[in-house]
């Protein structure tokens, strides 16, 4: 919805600047996309009138131009053709901005300094909407009464901001500059001012003229019909042309301009019809019949069905519903008799015919999300009352109607302590009154907690407590609220959950994306996981009454469900990610159940790419246990869906709570995949439930670190956490770190061997240690390492 600030102004007293009205908007619940500038940023361009031109002494295809601005006169030299004396133009004045961000400054031209340039309309950015000749070759020439030195965009009508409010399909009241009005005199505290709606009428009965028949009251509950003859078709006055304009409508004529404008400022679609043109005088409204034929004020031509309402006079169709005009019932140049439309068409019969017919309008498009009772009439009256201000026509007083209800305003009623329970917090009782006057809802009586209110007609989304409280805490506020932790028996988050999330937090921080994944499985992933018969794992829970047979059995482990995701992945030619899930597994104690399961939380990550690895799983998993405050320690694992060789278990404290490694690729291809695809699954309760140690700050080391590296070679099967914990032992308080940087077999290696390299540092807090104290440990240490694995020095 565009709102040009100064439109909006005329219903509002209020001295704020456009971006700060739209930020209160947007606080109140609204999107405000954007704050257009209709001056395109255009600065320092004022009108001048040329009172002498001479031929330039060195060129002769320009000329010198000499004009007044009213407070003073300068020269402009220019190679236009079509300025003459007299005439009034744009000048841009040095240091002035053009349309597109050009920029004008003083220079000289053959030795004669012009001190601007002249503007075609194209150079301001306008075309002839906004003035008459701005789409003309050559220079724009002003009116002649024109004032002299004024900005150009006062003159022109471009010193506009329009608000772009974007509304839901909840608030069809607020499609319009009256609606957006009403909501801001709510939110600002600010008295709202109706538009003009009085008018001069001369005696008459529209029925003489003509007659209105609803054959489809279903598809039209409210139809009015106004007449106006002595019409005069001119055009509209500049102030309307640049209001229009403004929301991107271009001007017509009067009559078309009044309907347009109606339908911007009130939010009512509207129609004029030329009287000449209804045959039988009578309009009635039905469906169409298979077949027929109309064509519209665009020139296309429908065939339609009887799905379609259409306004139609004793011979046919003169315009599609809520929708477009008939061709044949346009306003022409000689009309002198206009019967003015204004109805509520439901919505569902517009949008299906519009969808139908491929045919869009900006009065579709309001009646597609509702038009309320109160807007249909108040729109009729504003389009008269236009009439009298134009002085285009002659009144006929009263009008044809047809109405399937009265429009009356509905009532509801709401207990106030529901609005508290539901908000958190409770609005004070002057607060309400007084957002309750600003949203034109009337309290018509209250008992203790109940309040009866009286909806206003445009109000037809609100429906009960919710929505009143959702009024009231837009309009007071949404700051109001504070925040809080969820109320539960202890009103604190669980160890566990704040665990879980801290985990989550720094698995998302290592690239992971979480998954989700229903809590059922086929049987029959047990055999594709190589699952030996007596495996526990197979003992799952079959359910009684399961989806399908895909998700008949409770899962014992969440490796199906993420190989399952896996496999979707590299299947869609997405062949690298880092996913993780943390959700439940069932594991009963005994079968049939006789008691509840043990419902364990597992924490499962699956990798693959082209730059992942066993070790960059293996780092995953490392943070998640630093994170914790947990070291894991690693053994060979049996896990009989793993790659052996490629595959660990994850110890804590000797006990093993996880697994992982690459999937073996005859797992994988059961799955329906061929790349290597990296997998971990562990037991989270268990690891959380290791208390997180305190972590403390201390200084930057003072002393410098002495690094060595050590090659080892020993037999295939020594593990090399084995070695690293030995090295530990073995060198004391003194080392600050070891790590394995290699691990080589090959030719120079004895077969059945394997070298291992370890990088060792070695620092102490008090002193610099010296090179014989760390060749004196380093000795030590290659013969305890001998004895205990037989391992050599590798030179």
């Amino acid at each position: 919805m565009k709102v040009p600030y100064s439109w909006l102004k005329e219903f509002l007293d209020i001295d704020l600047t456009p971006e700060e009205l739209g930020e209160r908007l947007v606080k109140s619940g609204f999107e405000v996309e954007g704050i257009e500038d209709l001056g395109n940023g255009i600065q320092n361009v004022k009108t001048a009138r040329i009172t002498k031109i001479t031929k330039h002494p060195d060129a002769d295809r320009l000329q010198c131009c000499e004009i007044d601005l009213g407070d003073e006169r300068t020269m402009i030299i220019t190679a236009a053709t079509n300025v003459f004396e007299g005439a009034i133009v744009p000048a841009a004045l040095d240091g002035a901005w053009l349309f597109g961000g050009k920029r004008i400054f003083r220079s000289p031209l053959r030795g004669i300094d012009s001190n601007g340039m002249f503007c075609s309309g194209a150079e301001l950015g306008i075309d002839d909407s906004v003035i008459v000749g701005a789409e003309a070759d050559g220079i724009l020439i002003l009116p002649p009464d024109t004032p002299l030195g004024k900005d150009i965009k006062d003159v022109l009508g471009m010193n506009e901001k329009v608000l772009d409010v974007s509304v839901t399909s909840n608030r069809p009241d607020c499609q319009s500059i009256l609606g957006i009005a009403k909501e801001a005199s709510a939110i600002l505290g600010v008295p709202l001012k109706m538009p003009n709606l009085s008018y001069q009428t001369e005696a008459g009965n529209p029925a003489d003229y003509v007659a209105v028949d609803v054959l489809a009251p279903e598809l039209c509950s409210h139809y009015y019909g106004s007449v106006v003859k002595n019409v005069t078709i001119a055009e509209s006055p500049k102030w309307m042309r640049d209001r229009l304009r403004a929301v991107g409508i271009r001007s017509i004529n009067t009559i078309v301009d009044i309907t347009n404008y109606v339908l911007t400022e009130i939010g009512q679609p509207m129609h004029a019809f030329d009287y000449r043109e209804i045959r039988g005088g009578k309009i009635i409204v039905r469906r169409a019949a298979d077949g027929e034929k109309l064509i519209t004020l665009d020139e296309k031509e429908f065939e339609l069905r009887n799905d379609d309402l259409i306004i139609a006079d004793a011979e046919g169709a003169i315009g599609l519903a809520g929708i477009m005009g008939g061709l044949n019932s346009e306003i022409k140049g000689d009309t002198s008799t206009v019967v003015f439309e204004a109805a509520r068409f439901a919505r569902g019969g517009i949008r299906r015919t519009s969808r139908a017919l491929g045919q869009r309008s900006a009065s579709s498009a309001r009646f597609e999300r509702g038009v309320d009772l109160g807007t249909t009439t108040l729109g009729m009256e504003r389009a008269l009352a236009l009439v009298g201000e134009l002085g285009c026509g002659t009144i006929v007083s009263g009008k044809v109607k047809f109405e399937s209800q009265p429009v009356e305003r509905r009532t509801i009623e709401v207990d106030l302590k529901r609005v508290w329970d539901l908000l958190g917090i409770e609005i004070p009782a002057s607060d309400v009154l007084r957002i309750f006057v600003g949203l034109e809802i009337e309290l018509v009586k209250e008992e203790g907690n109940i309040l009866w209110l009286r909806l206003p007609l445009q109000r037809e989304d609100l429906e009960n407590y919710t929505d009143i409280a959702e009024e009231l805490i837009r309009i007071y506020g949404y700051d109001h609220i504070r925040s809080s932790l969820p109320k539960t028996e202890t009103e604190t988050v669980s160890y566990d959950a704040a665990e879980t999330d801290r985990i989550k937090q720094t698995l998302v921080g290592l690239g992971c994306y979480e998954a989700a994944t229903y809590s059922f499985v086929n049987p029959a992933v047990y055999d594709m996981l190589n699952l030996s018969p007596d495996d526990p794992r197979r003992e799952g829970i079959v359910l009684r009454n399961p989806i399908s047979e895909e998700y008949s059995v409770m899962r014992t482990t969440m490796a199906p469900n993420v190989l399952t995701c896996a496999a979707l992945n590299l299947n869609r030619k997405n062949t690298s990610f880092r996913l993780f899930e943390i959700s439940r597994v069932f594991l009963p104690k005994r079968l049939p159940l006789d008691e509840g399961p043990e419902e364990r939380t597992n924490l499962t990550i699956c990798v693959c790419g082209p730059n992942e690895s066993f070790f960059t799983l293996k780092g995953i998993l490392n943070e998640v246990a630093a994170d914790c405050s947990v070291k894991f320690g690693v053994a060979e694992s049996a896990e009989p869906f793993l790659h052996p060789g490629r595959a660990a278990d994850i110890l804590v404290k000797g006990k093993k709570i996880g697994y992982f490694g690459s999937v073996h690729p005859i797992v994988g291809a059961r799955f329906g995949f061929d790349a290597e695809v990296l997998f971990a699954e562990l037991n989270l309760d268990a690891l959380i439930a290791n208390p997180r140690k305190t972590v403390r700050f201390v200084p930057l080391p003072k002393y410098q670190e002495i690094e060595r590296d050590l090659a080892l070679t020993v037999k295939d099967d020594v593990k090399a956490g084995d070695m690293t914990k030995a090295i530990a032992r073995e060198c004391g308080a003194k080392l600050e770190s070891v790590t394995v940087f290699d691990v080589y077999k090959g030719e120079q290696i004895e077969k059945g061997c394997k070298s291992v390299a370890f990088k060792l540092t070695f620092r102490a807090p008090d002193r610099t240690l010296t090179d014989e104290e760390v060749a004196e440990i380093m000795a030590k240490l290659q013969s305890a390492m001998a004895s205990k694995f037989g391992s050599k020095i590798r030179t």
